[in-house]
């Protein structure tokens, strides 16, 4: 039997058809951030185990065992304890704190201080410090549920990456000949085109606001700052943020009617598909197929022969 400290995620009670209860449901694995699938038999108190989740008690040690039903590995778990705030420390959050700063100093030292105007960082500094709430959630919370950085300090990371990506293509294409102000345009609307995911998520978990949409909250975010905008550019600019906020989803939402809602969309799109495969050739390392966020694609075939899961390649 193998012993690993987990996170619980999805969590339910069902019942085999001798009429026995078991828990089956998903777990969350600190050392990569993947999610396994789990069974807990009627040996092992599923109903203990199903309690805890109820209780919010997420954090535990499981000994499991590794088994496959139709070529889908799942954990057997056959004992379970509560871990102590020092071993969820150690086991999930230190490492979310060193990735977290990580990230933050690609940001601003990579690129938010060479990219923006002094006029485009001074703004955004007194723009976080006004939402230092916002800020500080911006900075921990996931971009997603499952679909891409399903992680904690995801959405940094998507936005981070995005940036990264925007400032290749912006060298790539002579900055699409825009002014000063326009680069600081397209910068900070990228950089808060998904703020209201901030509102829309809490923890990963879906909150009761996202019935209005993260591209809706991040409106009303932009429109409680109206007059921050107007302290530093002209009003088309704040107009063309919301414009950013609005449409950066594109054919799957509300279409783009401006180059930079557009452009941020391209940008996003590029992102959400190559992290959604990077995520899901990890997840399915051990099939000879795979699934991808593409509509227009069911499946792509894999050679596992030419993938290398060791720890050292991630």
């Amino acid at each position: 039997m193998q012993y690993r400290n987990v996170k619980l995620n999805q969590v339910e009670m069902s019942k085999t058809t001798s009429g026995q209860n078991f828990a089956r449901g998903t777990i969350l694995l600190p050392e990569d951030k993947s999610v396994k699938e789990f069974k807990l038999w009627s040996d092992s108190n599923p109903e203990g185990f199903v309690q805890l989740f109820t209780d919010n008690v997420k954090y535990l040690k499981i000994g499991y065992e590794e088994s496959t039903y139709n070529g889908t590995v799942y954990f057997t778990i056959k004992e379970y304890s509560q871990l102590t705030d020092e071993e969820i420390f150690e086991s999930f959050h230190k490492a979310d704190a060193e990735f977290r700063e990580s990230v933050l100093t690609r940001l601003h030292e990579g690129i938010l201080k060479p990219r923006l105007s002094e006029k485009g960082y001074t703004f955004l500094r007194e723009f976080f410090k006004v939402n230092r709430d916002l800020y500080n959630r911006f900075t921990v919370e996931q971009a997603a549920v499952k679909m891409h950085d399903a992680r904690p300090s995801g959405l940094l990371h998507h936005t981070t990456k995005m940036l990264e990506l925007l400032a290749l293509v912006m060298d790539q294409h002579n900055n699409f000949h825009l002014t000063r102000e326009g680069q600081d345009l397209v910068y900070i609307g990228l950089l808060i085109h998904d703020i209201g995911k901030t509102l829309e998520y809490q923890d990963g978990e879906v909150t009761k606001l996202a019935k209005v949409t993260h591209r809706g909250l991040g409106i009303e975010i932009a429109v409680l700052n109206k007059d921050l905008f107007l302290k530093y550019y002209p009003e088309d600019f704040y107009y063309e943020i919301i414009a950013i906020i609005n449409q950066h989803h594109g054919v799957f939402e509300e279409k783009p009617h401006s180059v930079f809602s557009y452009l941020v969309h391209l940008i996003d799109m590029a992102d959400t598909h190559i992290s959604g495969l990077e995520e899901s050739i990890k997840t399915n390392k051990d099939s000879d197929s795979l699934r991808v966020i593409d509509r227009e694609i069911p499946k792509l075939m894999k050679e596992k022969h030419y993938f290398d899961f060791g720890e050292n390649n991630e």
